[in-house]
């Protein structure tokens, strides 16, 4: 594959980006790119890319490229979906999406967990398609209650809501209405017509007014990928292929397929049988914090980790005063050698919650 090196400041790693990877700069996303981060002091940081650090590129990328205020919206359910209407976030989101198409294609995971109907329409919903109400519940719990109560209330409580065919949507402080049928307004929800009310209300928020955004989508979408291959997955496993899988985290499979680096002595070795004892008495979401701490997500991947790419590694550092750090571009834990598994317990504990970056100088 071809080669692209950028630089990008971590100060403004989105914008630099944006700038680095236009079309005209990279008109092949599948080609490899390579990167030089420049920290915050602004100095080239030490390290050469060879892979790693494109992935740490990736997701730091991501983390910034999915703030709400950049035009997606983080639901209570905790799954992304895109928000606002505006034009000129379009070549935006088309690089967004172009950034988790690569991971998809370069077999990279993130946590990141996308909202099902927003997966249905990423990968070809056909427009017209109706739309399932319970595909609400991943855009609005909330919504959902409301059109499943709509749709088994009595006929007095129906008059009682004073419904018409119309939506009021607000974009951005600017309040609109919007018919969802030809003079919509002027037609009362009734008992005998409230199914195709709520249709036509689930339509329009899943997809009629996010219609030029999937657009976007799937444009930036097929700079990576295919959108057929994408097409032989529901959207539980498409977000499975981002995001890793939500089965519980196996640690003694890991144990299997992870390298250990700078063993000295039978007494290093022994320290590493009681670093698997220690952390397989985890609670479930310490577990989790562990792996998202080591390899920047807290799933292990859909087909077990003897996919993880790159496989899990430990190094052995044989100073007792430092605390466990993490290359995560590399998937490496860096452990030091502590005198006891209580002091190994609390300071894994310590170092997985205080949300370290991984700059590798």
């Amino acid at each position: 594959r071809n080669r692209h090196f950028i630089a990008v400041h971590r100060a403004a790693l989105y914008e630099d980006a944006f700038r680095a990877l236009q079309p005209h700069i990279v008109p092949d996303m599948k080609s490899t790119i390579r990167v030089q981060m420049v920290n915050w002091a602004g100095l080239e940081e030490a390290g050469v890319d060879g892979g790693g650090i494109f992935r740490e590129f990736l997701f730091e990328l991501l983390q910034t490229a999915l703030d709400p205020s950049r035009g997606f919206l983080l639901q209570p359910m905790n799954s992304f979906y895109i928000q606002t209407l505006w034009h000129h976030f379009f070549i935006r989101i088309i690089l967004s999406i172009i950034f988790i198409s690569s991971l998809i294609y370069e077999g990279l995971l993130a946590d990141i967990r996308f909202a099902n109907f927003f997966l249905l329409q990423w990968m070809g919903n056909p427009d017209g398609t109706v739309l399932d109400l319970e595909l609400v519940k991943s855009y609005d719990p909330l919504l959902h209650k409301n059109l499943k109560f709509l749709k088994r209330c009595s006929t007095e409580e129906i008059e009682n809501l004073d419904l018409d065919f119309s939506v009021m949507t607000d974009n951005f402080g600017v309040t609109e209405k919007v018919e969802l049928k030809k003079d919509g307004s002027c037609i009362k929800v009734t008992a005998d017509n409230r199914m195709e009310y709520i249709q036509l209300y689930v339509n329009y928020y899943l997809s009629k007014r996010l219609s030029p955004m999937i657009a976007a989508l799937r444009s930036g979408l097929r700079n990576v990928i295919d959108p057929e291959w994408l097409r032989m997955f529901s959207p539980l496993e498409i977000s499975m292929l981002v995001g890793g899988s939500d089965s519980e985290i196996d640690f003694n499979e890991l144990k299997k397929f992870t390298t250990v680096h700078n063993i000295k002595s039978e007494h290093d070795q022994e320290y590493m049988d009681l670093f698997w004892l220690v952390i397989n008495e985890f609670s479930s979401g310490d577990k989790k914090k562990l792996l998202k701490f080591i390899t920047g997500c807290p799933r292990p991947p859909i087909m077990g980790f003897k996919t993880l790419t790159p496989p899990m590694g430990i190094q052995l550092v044989h100073d007792v005063d430092k605390l466990p750090t993490a290359a995560t571009c590399m998937n490496l834990l860096k452990l030091p050698l502590y005198d006891n598994a209580e002091t190994l317990r609390r300071k894994l504990i310590y170092a997985v919650n205080c949300g370290a970056g991984f700059e590798l100088s």
